[in-house]
Order: structure tokens, then sequence, then C-alpha cells
């Protein structure tokens, strides 16, 4: 019976873990193909809001875009961050102020 119970343990870190690969990949499609469209920002910023239990991720993520990407895709990076820390308060996921607020600092360095 105990290893019934480890099997299940085991499967559901495998799970965790595909989970978990699975948001990292969606990320990277999602900043990659963001856009300076309004559309484009409000509609990966809510998407972001919605899934605020994985905020660190998501500004991970923000922030290997951020570093990665050429300056006009930068900025179209900075206009999604300005609108999740504008919404987040109104949408009850301020934790997204805090984490940005933690990378802020090297990411304006980024677009001087």
């Amino acid at each position: 019976m105990a290893a019934g119970g480890g099997g299940g343990s085991s499967k559901a870190s495998s799970s965790s873990a595909s989970s978990a690969g699975a948001l990292e990949s969606s990320l990277d499609r999602k900043f990659q193909s963001v856009t300076n469209t309004m559309e484009s920002i409000q509609g990966l910023s809510s998407w972001c809001i919605e899934n605020k239990k994985h905020h660190t991720t998501i500004v991970y993520h923000w922030m290997k875009w951020l570093r990665r990407s050429a300056y006009p895709h930068r900025l179209n990076l900075f206009y999604l961050a300005n609108d999740v820390i504008q919404n987040c308060k109104r949408k009850n996921a301020i934790i997204f102020r805090e984490s940005f607020a933690d990378v802020l600092p090297e990411a304006a360095a980024l677009v001087k």
C-alpha cells in the first residue's frame, strides 16, 4: 500500500512538473508575440492577472524576454507591465506590484 501511495505522489510530481513546463512554454509564446496594439497588451495583461497564482513565474519570464528582446519589443513588454501594474489592484492581484517592483530597476536600465 505504501508503494502505491509513493507512485501516486511521483505521478503528482510528474504532472506538476509537466504543467509548469507547459506554463513556461506558453509564457514564452505569449511574451514573444505581444505587439504594441491595445488588444494585444490588454489581452495578455488580463491573462496574467487571471493567472496571478503564477506571478513569480510570469514576472521571471517577462524579465527573461525583456533581456533577450530588441528595443522595440522591450517597449511592448513595458506597456504590458504597466497595464498589469495599473489593473492588478482593481482585479485583486496586488501581488504583481511587489513582483514587478523587484525587477523594475534592472528592467529600466535595459531601455535607457
